[in-house]
């Protein structure tokens, strides 16, 4: 019997453990060079970029970083510190040209929290963009520090709903809290002038800069819009491509513009319930079945109980006319409360209102919305507008008689009068003139940043496409099923016109038939 020395056969598995070895550690080293985020970075002007490990949980097999952003310090007003995630958009791709999201508000929330981050991936797989996605608190919102906020006003609006209050009342409750938060944020050192788009753009360039990309995409919704459209006016060389959801032109004075708004939100509901056959042939006339709604509620206010989507207590509603009015001008915001509306004027003319809790219950949670933030809202709008005219907001809201006694004592308008003493340039309010491909997405029923706006502000970029979705409110991308093919075409080729297929057959709204 031949007996065979166990040495080769050491020596060929010490080769192969050692070949493992080398080339697990490869692959560890690659698999870090590759999921890893890069270094630390400090900017010449003092911004500076710290990653950190992710305050959430990271799903395997996605690879997500996240970094606190610090601005520029500032000796007299601190610093200031905005959370900030990267989402890879596949596991080995690292695309040049991210897309950065820039929140709407002014104040609101990013929704970076670790209870909202599978909204965020969810979002992501929806939509599709083959791109890496940067999100980012503002100043003020969400996880950003430090944070100047007003719980007076949320409290005051929760007791207030519970009450029979007049407009005038309900204003003159909101306007105490407001000085009440104003001064005790005065007092605390808040320094609310550090609040403006001004701000807001240069922390977006500079946040771009920090993370390296020589061309950038920007998205940015709704008020996000109007912080996109001043970085492509101060730092053009930046951006590859822009995509406008739900516009707020910088040009436009919102303040002044609200009776408008109102007014006409509300106009697009009743022509569009005639221009439909089911929903003209039930109610010939939802205008005027409106407006008895409202006389109605004037005399014989309504009780409902609602859900509350922030606590286990339920909200107790009284329900006016003015309350009535705002709750069907907040639900066309909504798709799918912009179907059933006609239903719940035509039962709130029948007096029959447990039919219309589910708009009240939008109504309510809509005022209490704590990710918006007050004190960052009102610093940002009082800010952008120009200084307030009386005379010409009252002849403004005149001309709308349906609206008129509702707008017309505006709690906004004298708020600014002393939460800030700063506004913005002339500059600034100026229309937006730039050759970078724009894409710009507008909902037909959209009732706070309507389409025209965005022809407004289209009209002055010399490379933009405007696409109005039918029976969509506010927030194209997140309501409508093509929105985000669209986009995703628009990415892929900005220079050309966006041409998906599903653009063909958008479908028109269908009312809610009863």
């Amino acid at each position: 019997m031949i007996i065979h020395s166990p040495v080769p056969y050491l020596r060929k598995t010490i080769v192969l453990f050692g070949l493992v070895i080398v080339t697990v550690g490869a692959g560890v080293s690659g698999w870090r060079w590759l999921t890893e985020p890069p270094g630390n970075v400090v900017l010449t002007n003092g911004t500076a970029l710290t990653w950190v490990p992710c305050w959430f949980e990271v799903p395997l097999l996605r690879t997500m970083h996240c970094a606190y952003f610090y601005p520029p310090p500032d000796k007299k007003r601190g610093a200031v510190r905005l959370p900030v995630v990267v989402v890879r958009n596949r596991l080995f791709v690292y695309d040049d040209d991210p897309v950065l999201y820039i929140a709407g508000g002014p104040g609101g929330s990013s929704w970076l929290e670790k209870e909202n981050i599978d909204f965020w991936l969810q979002w992501i797989e929806r939509n599709d963009w083959p791109h890496d996605l940067v999100l980012y608190d503002q100043r003020g919102t969400g996880l950003s520090e430090p944070k100047a906020s007003c719980p007076e006003l949320i409290d005051t609006a929760r007791r207030a709903l519970a009450q029979n209050l007049t407009l005038e009342q309900e204003y003159a409750k909101a306007m105490a809290a407001a000085r009440r938060c104003h001064r005790r944020l005065s007092a605390e050192g808040g320094q609310l002038v550090m609040y403006s788009t001004d701000n807001n753009a240069r922390d977006a360039h500079d946040l771009m800069a920090a993370l390296g990309h020589a061309q950038w995409n920007l998205y940015g919704i709704s008020y996000g819009s109007r912080v996109t459209m001043e970085v492509m006016r101060r730092y053009p060389e930046t951006v590859r491509s822009v995509v406008l959801d739900s516009v707020y032109p910088p040009s436009v004075d919102a303040i002044l513009k609200w009776p408008a708004l109102v007014n006409n939100a509300l106009e697009r509901l009743f022509r569009q319930c005639r221009l439909d056959k089911d929903c003209s042939g039930l109610m010939p006339d939802l205008r005027a079945s409106f407006t008895r709604t409202l006389a109605r509620l004037r005399r014989e206010p309504a009780r409902l109980e609602v859900t509350s989507w922030y606590d286990d207590k339920p909200l107790k509603v009284v329900i006016n006319s003015h309350r009535f009015l705002y709750a069907v001008f907040f639900g066309l915001y909504d798709r799918q409360l912009i179907e059933s509306l006609p239903f719940y004027i035509y039962s709130a003319s029948e007096g029959r209102y447990a039919a219309i809790k589910p708009l009240i219950e939008y109504y309510a949670n809509m005022v209490l919305d704590e990710s918006l933030n007050d004190a960052v809202y009102y610093a940002v709008e009082c800010h952008d507008s120009s200084r307030f005219d009386r005379a010409a907001y009252l002849a403004e809201a005149n001309k709308y008689p349906l609206v008129a006694r509702y707008v017309r004592h505006d709690w906004a308008s004298d708020i600014c009068q002393f939460w800030t003493r700063h506004h913005a340039s002339r500059a600034f309010r100026a229309p937006v003139r730039s050759a970078i491909p724009t894409l710009l997405l507008s909902g037909e029923f959209d009732p706070i940043t309507p389409a025209e706006w965005a022809k407004q502000a289209a009209s002055h970029l010399t490379k933009s496409h405007h696409v109005s979705f039918p029976a969509v409110g506010h927030g194209v991308v997140d309501s409508d099923d093509c929105a985000p093919d669209v986009v995703r075409t628009f990415l892929a080729s900005p220079e050309k016109s966006p041409a998906a297929g599903c653009l063909k057959d958008l479908p028109k709204v269908r009312f809610t038939q009863w």
